[in-house]
């Protein structure tokens, strides 16, 4: 069984994680504007099949797709790196954080190198920004319930 460190160095980690991402987002979008397959499926032009797809995670999107679904749900996606080792951190942390609450919190991570990140995920969003050229990373999140 791969550690979490192990498991996020496999590209078939992060393809996952994307089309989850996706998946969450064309089902919010779904909702937002009281949609089923079908009529999402004519509102962008494609068959029910591929919105199928997409909601049972069985595709391999091109870039070139992916924006053109992100764009059609009228989002921007944002593509970010991140180092490895500060997302196994912020993934740590986020594993000690009680989930089942409204929580707001506050962290400082000492690092040499210039780091911004946001991390979303279904119940949790964290920010990260530099301060001081770069030699402290504040981290705020907000936990929803």
């Amino acid at each position: 069984m791969l550690t979490k460190k192990e498991l996020f160095q496999q590209p078939e980690y992060w393809i996952e994680e994307i089309q989850n991402e996706l998946y969450r987002q064309v089902t919010d979008f779904m909702k937002t504007n009281s949609l089923n397959q079908n009529e999402l499926a004519e509102k962008w032009g494609v068959s029910k099949g591929y919105i199928s797809q997409i909601l049972k995670g069985d595709c391999n999107f091109t870039l070139k797709k992916m924006v053109e679904l992100s764009l059609a749900m009228g989002k921007a996606p944002i593509l970010q790196y991140v180092p490895v080792e500060v997302y196994y951190e912020v993934d740590k942390l986020i594993q000690f954080l009680d989930k089942g609450t409204n929580e707001t919190f506050s962290i400082t991570i000492k690092k040499g190198k210039n780091i911004h990140m946001n991390i979303s995920a279904i119940s949790q969003y964290i920010n990260v920004t530099t301060e001081n050229s770069g030699k402290v990373i504040k981290m705020n999140g907000h936990l929803a319930a």
